[in-house]
């Protein structure tokens, strides 16, 4: 017969002095809060004993700041906010504002529709990591905003909305046909191109065949003679800023292209005038013509051009009224030659020649605005890709007969150097490597008010095994 249960029978179950039985759990988490408070309480003490003073500070600042590491209130300038960091439990409140960082970097936001999101500097730059360049920030502040792109009014519309890491980076904007609507071309890309059946089309309004120059058969110069050009003969590298220097006419076009200026072979047999904007050649055209009819007058066969001066130290003939009308007889017939021959003139090369009357003096010719970069957010040095060969990149430009042709590498070509795609040996691949977070027309550099003093030598923090020997050294005789 089983025995009934009772509110007594399950009472007496239970003991009642567990707790004052040994426990080695209990034991073991008692002696650990002893030990860990014993060495909280005798870490300080050691070190003031050996006058370190590091524990309580963070890490060195980068090379950057070396200027200013003992001058902590140049950037600190908010107290108690770790307090309060701890006590909020808010790890959005910082200690350095951002008007203490533009004192010296007074840099652009990213974009002016970017959603209010924290963006203050030391959210990114993290200081007091050692000599790590601070702007080399990690991957993962530029992908938290740019795994789902956003602006102040929902998604982005201008600019591609998912990018997680190199290996998922998109196809170039210029590469892309301009009606993707699935990857939307970055508005930049109107800036140098412009959309043309489906396709970018180079906006520079020049006529070139890279082609016709760069043929394995040499090109054809003014003399008869062929000459082999290569990439270089025209694109050379500005090691300051590793783009490439600007095309210009005197060093790269005026070596065949001379007589393209030629204007008055009766009167300057093959002379040509100096390559420029319509008003300087107009300006050139007038000083030489006017200086032949007054030191030459036969050649215009009336005397009544040049007026005689009175005999005096340092004069001179000059022109009469008529003189005058001659000689700008002359520069219209000069400039009518350089701007209506297509073939031997300005349209053999410039495309875009603005009429606006009759008057050849209100013409004018579009500057061709040849882009010294085609991606304005982003950087590329061509001196650290020196070791390729300017066809392995650039490729089709040896095949493109038009100037509207996009000769620029896919992205494809990038991720067989850079990336993780590329294996043993890959170049680097983060995101600050080739794009650029405070771009724009505003300079970094700040106004510079802060006072700051350069930091003496005798000043400098020096670790504890740099400091013994000079304590050692002082205690001597």
């Amino acid at each position: 017969m089983l025995h009934p249960r009772t509110s007594k029978t399950i009472s007496q179950r239970v003991d009642l002095d567990y707790h004052r039985r040994g426990n080695g759990f209990r034991r073991l988490r008692a002696w650990a809060s002893f030990a860990a408070l014993a060495v909280a309480m005798l870490l300080p003490a050691w070190a003031a004993v050996g006058r370190n003073d590091r524990i309580y500070e963070a890490g060195p600042v980068s090379t950057a700041h070396q200027l200013i590491a003992n001058q902590c209130n140049a950037c600190h300038t908010e107290t108690w906010t770790p307090l309060l960091r701890v006590t909020r439990l808010d790890d959005a409140l910082d200690s350095v504002p951002d008007h203490a960082c533009s004192v010296c970097h007074a840099g652009p936001l990213h974009h002016a529709d970017q959603p209010s999101a924290r963006t203050d500097c030391a959210a990114c730059h993290r200081e007091h990591h050692g000599q790590a360049a601070l702007a080399r920030v990690d991957d993962a502040y530029c992908t938290q905003c740019h795994n789902d792109l956003r602006t102040r009014h929902g998604p982005s519309e201008k600019y591609v909305r998912a990018i997680h890491d190199f290996a998922a980076h998109p196809e170039f904007a210029l590469l892309r046909p301009p009606s993707d609507s699935s990857q939307s071309p970055e508005p930049d890309a109107y800036r140098v191109a412009r959309p043309v059946e489906g396709k970018w089309h180079d906006r520079t309004p020049l006529r070139f065949n890279h082609r016709k120059h760069c043929g394995a058969e040499g090109l054809l110069r003014p003399d008869g003679t062929r000459r082999a050009l290569s990439c270089e003969h025209c694109h050379q590298v500005d090691h300051a800023s590793g783009l490439m220097r600007p095309i210009q006419h005197k060093a790269h076009c005026a070596e065949c292209h001379a007589n393209q200026l030629h204007f008055d072979e009766q009167r300057f047999p093959g002379q040509q005038v100096t390559h420029g904007p319509i008003d300087k050649v107009r300006g050139e055209l007038l000083d030489r013509y006017a200086r032949l009819v007054r030191l030459h007058p036969e050649l215009a066969q009336d005397p009544r051009l040049v007026e005689k001066m009175r005999e005096a130290p340092g004069g001179a003939d000059r022109l009469s009224k008529s003189g005058w009308q001659w000689a700008d007889d002359r520069i219209e017939t000069a400039l009518d030659r350089l701007l209506h021959r297509k073939q031997l003139g300005c349209r053999y090369c410039h495309t875009a020649v603005q009429e606006p009357d009759d008057d050849l003096r209100n013409w004018s010719i579009d500057d061709p605005q040849i882009p010294s970069h085609w991606f304005e957010h982003a950087k590329f040095r061509h001196d650290r890709h020196q070791l390729l060969t300017c066809g392995e990149c650039h490729g089709a430009a040896t095949e493109s007969s038009q100037t509207a042709d996009i000769l620029l590498p896919s992205i494809e070509r990038c991720h067989s150097c850079h990336g993780a795609s590329a294996g043993r040996g890959a170049a680097r691949s983060d995101c600050v490597e080739c794009h650029v977070y405070h771009h724009g027309s505003k300079p970094m550099d700040g106004p510079l008010s802060a006072g700051l003093s350069i930091v003496k030598p005798q000043n400098v923090r020096q670790p504890p095994h740099a400091e013994a020997p000079r304590e050692k050294e002082e205690s001597g005789p």
